[in-house]
């Protein structure tokens, strides 16, 4: 599993097989990143679900305006931003951390390392990679969607299978609580015994053998149908 896309295309991206993650195919994520590409440029963008952040990362890679990953688990999603900030190290990007630092240092692979090992102990931590601001928060789906003040003009959504009901009620809360905006556009990972139709949104669902991919927009929006 790789970075598909932008400034880091190629950079192999650190997974721990178990049960309750799935990587992303590259095809499908090439396919999505190609149909939104000239909506991620200034975005806004919220990884829900994010599990390894492989949506995310591409959004990073292709100069998103933010970022925010959300998960309960951040320990993977924190190895492979460890591993963008390594490489932007190594390609002179600019790069800083939302957290203490002397007035006068130098960011070696040490320095990020170590900032990565404290940002384990914390339930919310950012970064800044170029002009993308970065934020890893550590809660539930629905506990973060209930106390967000923010919106956002992407969402990937890809909840854990064998728990079908996370679809639904995240849709639902997305709506509930005006958290996309206009000209917004939730693209949602699922497999093929959940109907995401059936919650009255419109939108396509694309087929990739077991898993589909539902792309849908806020009215305002109209995206090429073409896959």
């Amino acid at each position: 599993m790789r970075i598909v896309s932008g400034t880091y295309q190629g950079l192999h991206l650190y997974f721990q097989k178990n049960k309750h993650l799935r990587p992303t195919q590259d095809k499908v994520k090439q396919a999505i990143i190609n149909r939104i590409r000239s909506h991620i440029s200034g975005a806004t963008v919220l990884d829900l679900y994010s599990g390894v952040g492989s949506y995310g990362l591409e959004m990073i890679s292709n100069n998103c305006e933010s970022i925010t990953f959300l998960d309960t688990h951040s320990s993977i999603i924190d190895k492979n931003l460890e591993m963008i900030c390594l490489s932007s190290v190594k390609q002179n990007i600019p790069l800083s951390f939302n957290s203490p630092q002397p007035e006068e240092f130098e960011i070696t692979d040490a320095f990020i390392k170590e900032q990565f090992k404290q940002a384990q102990k914390k339930r919310n931590f950012g970064l800044k990679i170029n002009e993308t601001n970065i934020e890893r928060q550590t809660s539930t789906a629905q506990q973060f969607l209930k106390r967000t003040k923010n919106k956002y003009d992407i969402i990937f959504m890809d909840p854990p299978w064998t728990h079908p009901q996370y679809f639904e009620e995240s849709l639902k809360a997305i709506a509930e609580f005006t958290i996309l905006t206009p000209n917004g556009i939730i693209i949602v990972e699922h497999p093929k015994s959940v109907d995401l139709l059936q919650t009255g949104l419109k939108g396509q669902i694309y087929d990739y053998g077991n898993t589909k991919i539902g792309i849908f927009e806020h009215e305002t929006c109209h995206l090429p149908r073409k896959l």
